[in-house]
C-alpha cells in the first residue's frame, strides 16, 4: 500500500510538472506569434484558458487566450495599452514542441486599446491635421488655430476612422483620423473617454498568427 501511495505521489508530481512545462511552452509560442503579428517591441503577457491544460495541449486546441501589451504602434498611431482575447485556438502540438514556427489559428477575438491625449495629438499632427484634443471628465474638447476657442466634440468610429465632430452649432466642423488594422479582419466597434484617455473596443474574425 505504501509503495502504491508513493507511486501515485510521484505520478502526480510528474503530471504537475508536465502541465506547468506545457503551459509555459504554449504561452510562450502564442505570445511570440502575437508579438510578431502585431509588430510589438516586446512579447506580451499571455494566459491560456482551459482545464485540464495537458488535455487541451495534446488536442491542439484551447477555448481562449488573453494577451496584454504595454504599447502598440502602427502607421503613426500609438496605443498605450492593448488587450486581446482570442477564442477557439487551434495548433499542431508536435510542431509547437519542436519550435518549427507553426501558426496558431483563432476563430474570433475581441479587445480593448487605450490611447492617451498625447498619442491622439501626435497621430493627428502626423496626418497634417492642425488640431489638438483634450479629454476630461468623460468629454472631448478640441482646439485649433482656425477656431476662436476650445469647442466640445463627440467621438465615433466609422470603419477604420476615428471621427471627431463639433457639438457647437456655431462651428459645425468635423475631421477624422485613420486607425491602423493591426490584425487582419480587425474592426473597431466603439470608442469612449475614460479618465484622460480614449478606450477603443474592437472585434477580430478568424485569424492566423505566425512568427516571422
Amino acid at each position: 500500500m505504501r509503495r502504491l501511495l508513493i507511486a501515485l505521489a510521484v505520478l502526480v508530481v510528474l503530471l504537475v510538472g508536465a502541465d506547468i512545462g506545457a503551459r509555459v511552452i504554449a504561452e510562450r509560442v502564442v505570445g511570440r506569434q502575437i508579438e510578431s503579428s502585431l509588430h510589438l517591441s516586446e512579447r506580451p503577457s499571455v494566459s491560456l484558458g482551459g482545464f485540464p491544460f495537458l488535455l487541451h495541449f495534446a488536442e491542439g486546441s484551447f477555448p481562449s487566450a488573453s494577451a496584454r501589451a504595454s504599447r502598440l504602434q502602427e502607421q503613426f498611431v500609438s496605443f498605450s495599452s492593448f488587450v486581446l482575447t482570442l477564442r477557439d485556438l487551434t495548433f499542431d502540438p508536435a510542431r509547437v514542441l519542436s519550435g518549427s514556427g507553426e501558426s496558431v489559428r483563432a476563430g474570433s477575438g475581441t479587445g480593448l486599446a487605450t490611447m492617451t491625449a498625447a498619442e491622439a495629438n501626435n497621430a493627428l499632427h502626423s496626418r497634417g491635421i492642425d488640431a489638438t484634443v483634450r479629454f476630461t471628465d468623460g468629454k472631448v474638447v478640441v482646439r485649433s488655430p482656425i477656431l476662436q476657442r476650445e469647442i466640445p466634440a463627440t467621438l465615433d468610429v466609422s470603419g477604420r476612422l476615428l471621427v471627431v465632430r463639433s457639438t457647437d452649432p456655431a462651428i459645425p466642423r468635423a475631421f477624422s483620423l485613420p486607425l491602423p488594422q493591426v490584425l487582419a479582419g480587425l474592426r473597431f466597434t466603439s470608442v469612449h473617454v475614460e479618465g484622460s484617455a480614449l478606450v477603443f473596443r474592437f472585434e477580430v474574425g478568424a485569424v492566423s498568427l505566425r512568427a516571422r
